[in-house]
Order: C-alpha cells, then sequence, then structure tokens
C-alpha cells in the first residue's frame, strides 16, 4: 500500500512535466528542402536546429533533410548556412517543408 502511494504521485508529477514541455507520445519526424530564394536551387550543407532541443539535421546534396523529434509540433528552428542570412522559424507542418534562404 505504501508503495502504490509513492507510485501515484509521481506519476502525477511525470504526466504534468510531459504536458509542460510539449513532448509527443511519438516521434515527430519533419521532412523538408531548404531553397535560395533568387535562384530556387536546393541549398546543401545548411544545418537546421530545433531551438528548444537538441535535435538537428545537415541538408543533403538536393537541399533535403529529416529531423525527428519528440516534440509536439509547432515547434521552433533555426537554419543557416555561412552564405545566407540566418532564419528563425516556427514549424507547423512536419512534410514537403520549404525553407528558403535569402543570399548575405
Amino acid at each position: 500500500m505504501k508503495a502504490l502511494l509513492f507510485i501515484i504521485p509521481l506519476t502525477i508529477v511525470s504526466y504534468s512535466l510531459y504536458n509542460h514541455w510539449n513532448v509527443s507520445a511519438s516521434p515527430v519526424i519533419i521532412r523538408g528542402k531548404v531553397v535560395a530564394k533568387q535562384s530556387n536551387v536546393p541549398v546543401q550543407q545548411a544545418y537546421i536546429h530545433i531551438t528548444a532541443g537538441e535535435e538537428e539535421a545537415i541538408t543533403a546534396k538536393d537541399g533535403s533533410f529529416i529531423i525527428k523529434t519528440w516534440q509536439s509540433l509547432p515547434v521552433e528552428c533555426t537554419v543557416e548556412h555561412k552564405d545566407f542570412i540566418k532564419r528563425k522559424m516556427t514549424i507547423t507542418d512536419n512534410n514537403n517543408l520549404i525553407i528558403v534562404l535569402q543570399a548575405k
């Protein structure tokens, strides 16, 4: 009985922390592509990271990327590349995201 009295409050605290940090019950897969604004050419080697976590990706040769996160959408992210202006944005949809970067 004493063990049950300990487990119930622990479960309630764990659930409230789970909801506070906007954690998803299953992973969210964010897929997209980064392109240059002026030419619509794919940007390779762009660094994309979720602001409130350690999830990150580097774009492939075709500008594509995949990030797996346990956070629920929407999430804040930053996209960086040495030849482009850093962009901060909110991701609300996890499929076929097109991120457009402005050249420096």
